[in-house]
């Protein structure tokens, strides 16, 4: 094991060992503390674990000393109503995205979201537009928020967990609900820790990968791995809004463009910034392309100079949610290496980019991976500079390819689609199981290097 591999599992092990003597003390309060802080440390610094059976098992039964039972209503013919469950909700978070257009898509049923932690963070506008009922706890002490979850589980139908990898108080709140209602955690942060395995009835993965993972990884039930996209909107492919960016950033109306929205540190390797030297070779080897960058600003070391360098053919937009005309406004899409930003670039096939995606060595967690939309693998510098050259002097080739990335995307995590997914995923028969069930730690892996890798990038730009 590494040394920082080998230290972030010694942090963890202790905080196990403090939330072990805090159950034998009878300290609840400090226990959840502790599993928080425990969680919060393997999501940020890798162990090389991705689930622990000493917190599971904790929290699962600080949950049953604090067991509330219930009384079964009748039953009548009604909206199923769900309850989606989030630690912190923002406007640009990929998790906030996904609970808010679930609801927007399935308007067949009654939608309730409750904010376990939302502190200081403004609730985005969207949930509160699209929910049909919101609750923000404001308790001090986690004892206090933890009731307030068990108080209200059992008015529901369908729980839906998109908490935080670290929230603990949601994960011990429904095993002090048995009698609950089937209880899904969404499994928005599948390359990392998290808790919840104790409280999942079942585990929504949105891409292939992650169920394979989750089963190895995490939990060792088949049965409780399930298969969700993202639900996705079909865009407004007419609207001028993309020709007006161009007015506003000086871009050629027939000039190619490029565009990449990600992170920061999703861009970070172990030399730095590989991705700024693919591009700086791509400018210069393309003379009339553009590039538009969304999440990454002049601020930045790595992308002042890059912008210096090209002043009137880079355009950094830096964090903004509103992207959309970027998209209408680019002719290729370029994927984030060596960290896939997902959810934009299928965004971007639906809005028919090409994608393009950048893939050397093996293939990990941290790459792109879908249901339907395969995008364009190269696997060397030069392959990546040929293709997106040649995309970018041939419209019509680019086009084509995001036409067929278009039509795989929509096939899948379209309105009508989705809803279809849906429903089968919550109608289909489940059974709630006793026993915890994560597999024994297998020996470090590259999987674990790369994650751990990431971890420490993105302390650095936090």
């Amino acid at each position: 094991m590494n040394n920082h591999l080998a230290e972030n599992r010694r942090k963890f092990s202790d905080y196990e060992n403090l939330a072990l003597a805090d159950a034998k003390a009878g300290d609840d309060e400090s226990l959840l503390e502790h599993a928080t802080l425990g969680a919060l440390s393997a999501w940020d610094r890798h162990p090389g674990l991705f689930a622990s059976s000493v917190f599971e098992n904790l929290l699962r039964d600080l949950g049953l000393r604090n067991r509330v039972s219930v009384s079964p209503e009748n039953s009548q013919k009604r909206q199923t109503r769900i309850l989606h469950v989030l630690t912190q909700a923002y406007p640009t978070g990929g998790h906030t995205r996904v609970t808010w257009r679930w609801m927007q898509l399935d308007r067949e049923n009654e939608h309730t979201v409750l904010l376990t932690d939302q502190s200081v963070v403004p609730v985005p506008e969207q949930l509160s537009e699209h929910a049909d009922k919101l609750i923000v706890l404001d308790s001090e002490t986690r004892m206090d928020r933890l009731a307030a979850i068990t108080g209200i589980l059992a008015d529901y139908d369908l729980i839906v967990l998109n908490i935080h990898p670290h929230d603990a108080v949601a994960v011990a709140a429904c095993s002090a609900v048995p009698e609950r209602p089937r209880t899904l955690l969404f499994n928005h942060a599948d390359h990392v820790f998290w808790l919840g395995i104790s409280a999942a009835d079942g585990i929504i993965n949105f891409r292939p990968s992650s169920v394979l993972f989750s089963e190895q990884r995490r939990s060792s039930r088949s049965q409780t791995s399930l298969m969700l996209p993202l639900p996705l909107d079909e865009p407004d492919l007419e609207s001028s809004a993309g020709q007006a960016l161009r007015v506003d950033l000086g871009i050629p109306a027939n000039a190619p463009v490029t565009l990449l929205i990600s992170e920061e540190y999703k861009l970070i390797d172990d030399a730095g910034c590989h991705f700024v030297n693919l591009l700086r070779r791509l400018l210069i080897e393309h003379p009339n392309l553009h590039h538009i960058g969304v999440g990454q600003g002049p601020q930045s070391a790595y992308w002042s100079n890059f912008a210096q360098e090209f002043p009137t053919r880079v355009h950094l937009l830096g964090r903004t949610p509103l992207y959309t005309p970027s998209l209408l406004a680019a002719n290729i899409f370029l994927d984030s290496w060596p960290f896939s930003s997902i959810t934009s670039a299928l965004e971007a096939a639906c809005w028919g980019l090409p994608i393009l995606s950048y893939a050397p060595g093996k293939p990990n967690p941290l790459r792109f991976d879908d249901l339907s939309v395969e995008p364009h693998w190269v696997t060397s510098d030069d392959e990546w500079i040929a293709t997106a050259i040649a995309w970018s002097s041939n419209p019509a080739l680019a086009v084509s390819i995001g036409k067929m990335m278009r039509s795989d995307c929509i096939a899948v995590h379209s309105q009508d689609a989705w809803t279809k997914r849906l429903r089968n995923l919550v109608e289909a028969p489940w059974e709630r199981s006793s026993v915890i069930d994560i597999p024994d730690p297998v020996p470090e892996d590259e999987v674990d290097e790369v994650v751990e890798r990431l971890g420490r990038i993105r302390r650095e730009f936090s």
